[in-house]
This record gives structure tokens, C-alpha cells and sequence, in this order.
């Protein structure tokens, strides 16, 4: 059945609309890429995309079910439902990430901390050579980095 939700057929690199599910996709991925992928994925992306897949999951004995009752037509209006619903939710994970990385900051609302910096990975900071040194550090390309970091997971 070639039912599809009207935003997966709406929509253009050229001109950003909230009716489009690229358009949905493409501003979570680029906003989480933006701030912090690894935290943005973590906290949001990837625990909505198992939560959806798995309601999706479970849904569908039921309505293969109604499918085989009611031909392809329960399956087709389920389908554009769920099309809709998912992209009516990444709608909202785009605004939760706006509000949670505001101004380059970690905004935690659901533990109503505000502003917390994210810092740099410690890899990173090992890597220039950071310390608590107050004098200018001077970089310079480490060719035994695989030694150093062997041990580690």
C-alpha cells in the first residue's frame, strides 16, 4: 500500500517548513550535531528512537491483525498515522533541543538546573596537553598516541 503521510511528501532543501518530515530530521540531527553530538544522542535522540521503535514494535500484531480482517486499508491508515506521529514527536525533540542547549549551555529542565557547562571530553584535554599550567601550551602532533591511549576501553 503506497499510503504515506503528507509530510513525507512535502518540502525542499530550499524552504524550511515544520510540515515536513525531512525537514524534522534534518533539524535534529544538525542542532544535536551542533551543541554535543555525543550528549544530544544519548540524552534524547537515540532513548526516542528506541521508544518509538519499540511502540511501533508492539503495535504490530494488532494491527496486522485488523490488516487481515480489513484489508490493506487498516494497515494504510496506520501507517500514515504513525508516519505523522513520528514525525509530530521529532518536532517536539527539535524544540526540547533548543531549549536544552540554549546559548551553548546544558539546560536540565527535568532537574531544573540551568546553564551547566558540558565542558571538553578528557581525551581532548589529554590530547593538547592540558594541565593546570597558567603559561601557553604549545601543540604539537603526538605520533605514539596509540601507545598512549592502549589501555584504555
Amino acid at each position: 500500500v503506497g499510503a504515506r503521510a503528507p509530510a513525507y511528501a512535502t518540502g525542499t532543501l530550499l524552504d524550511f517548513t515544520r510540515e515536513s518530515a525531512f525537514w524534522a530530521h534534518d533539524f535534529v540531527a544538525n542542532w544535536a550535531s551542533l551543541v554535543n553530538w555525543r550528549h544530544a544522542s544519548t540524552r534524547f535522540v537515540l532513548p526516542l528512537r528506541k521508544s518509538l521503535h519499540d511502540e511501533i514494535a508492539r503495535e504490530m500484531e494488532a494491527v496486522e491483525a485488523r490488516a487481515r480482517v480489513h484489508g490493506p486499508t487498516a494497515l494504510a491508515i496506520w501507517q500514515v498515522q504513525t508516519q505523522q506521529r513520528v514525525v509530530d514527536r521529532w518536532w517536539r525533540l527539535a524544540d526540547e533541543l533548543v531549549v536544552a542547549y540554549n546559548d551553548g549551555f546544558f539546560n536540565d529542565a527535568a532537574n531544573k538546573k540551568l546553564g551547566l557547562s558540558l565542558g571538553y571530553p578528557e581525551w581532548w584535554a589529554r590530547e593538547i596537553g592540558f594541565n593546570q599550567d597558567v603559561h601557553p601550551i604549545f601543540v604539537r602532533r603526538e605520533t605514539s598516541a596509540e601507545e598512549l591511549y592502549a589501555a584504555e576501553p
